[in-house]
């Protein structure tokens, strides 16, 4: 191996452990699916693992204990064709907590509407600048979703770059015949989901996830007064938007990730005004009354 391959080869490997961002664990069950070749879905359960894993998603260094935790989990519901899938996708994640070795569930969503044409072992490849596939589209979209959720917990609104390319992957998807994209559909799909996150008019929804996690689940291993305070400041911010937009699925996607975890933090330790709160909570969330009910 001459010295310029050699070269070439430190720079390709040093670049790909420099970009990692993600500690993606993905599933893909195809139990629904009769007949036997499973080993398509293997395959292609390797194949994502491997693209969310290693394709380069920011500029920067993301060392091993800040890589992002993210569980993705793909049910295939039905086989249209030989390489024509319609499937959900369930998608969390995660955020270490400082001084602790707790991490906390930052995003839950459940993606009904997905269809995608695979062939075993084909690439997958993401081009920024292009649709390449609908399969490509969709992981790059969450990709790019939960950089941005995340970035949002450590800094104000500091996720918008990442929401911007994931508005990106909307634009060149749009027009491709598959649903989940469409801005006349159901306002809970990719569209508006991202269109949310970055409207003026859900700004306080951000603000308060910042507010939540770095003002107040990383104090409260030092100070757990301040940390539940500003954690019940941020569940006030969050009632003032579901108050002038209900069901909003920036406020819903949220509460879904955390539901057990409110409950566990006021159950116990410095006290609030647990009446406020839950009336803050049923605002916010009503299906989950029977949770803020524990809250005594």
């Amino acid at each position: 191996m001459n010295k310029l391959t050699l070269l070439f080869l430190l720079l390709f490997l040093n670049t790909s452990i420099w970009a990692q961002e993600f500690n993606c664990v993905i599933s893909v069950n195809a139990d629904r699916i009769e007949g036997t070749n499973k080993q398509r879905f293997e395959t292609l359960q390797t194949s994502l693992i491997e693209f969310m894993n290693s394709t380069v998603w920011t500029e920067y260094n993301y060392e091993v204990e800040e890589r992002i935790d993210v569980t993705l989990t793909m049910i295939i519901m039905q086989e249209a064709s030989a390489d024509q899938f319609t499937a959900t996708i369930q998608v969390q994640s995660r955020r270490p907590i400082y001084g602790t070795d707790y991490n906390s569930p930052t995003y839950n969503y459940k993606d009904s509407k997905f269809q995608f044409k695979y062939i075993e072992h084909e690439p997958l490849v993401f081009n920024e600048q292009n649709f390449t596939s609908n399969l490509v589209s969709t992981m790059s979209f969450y990709a790019y979703l939960m950089l941005g959720i995340d970035a949002d917990t450590f800094k104000e609104k500091d996720g918008t770059e990442y929401f911007e390319k994931a508005r990106k992957v909307v634009e060149f998807a749009q027009n491709q015949g598959y649903s989940g994209w469409e801005a006349n559909s159901s306002r809970a799909n990719r569209y508006w989901i991202i269109e949310n996150l970055l409207a003026d008019t859900y700004s306080d929804a951000r603000i308060a996830s910042y507010q939540y996690h770095r003002l107040g689940l990383d104090v409260m291993s030092k100070n757990s007064a301040v940390g539940k305070s500003q954690i019940f400041e941020s569940i006030k911010k969050l009632e003032g938007v579901a108050k002038s937009r209900p069901n909003a699925n920036i406020v819903q996607n949220f509460m879904d990730a955390k539901v057990d975890e409110i409950v566990e933090i006021f159950s116990a330790g410095p006290s609030v005004n647990i009446e406020e709160l839950r009336s803050a909570l049923n605002t916010i969330s009503p299906t989950n009354q029977a949770n803020w009910n524990k809250l005594k």
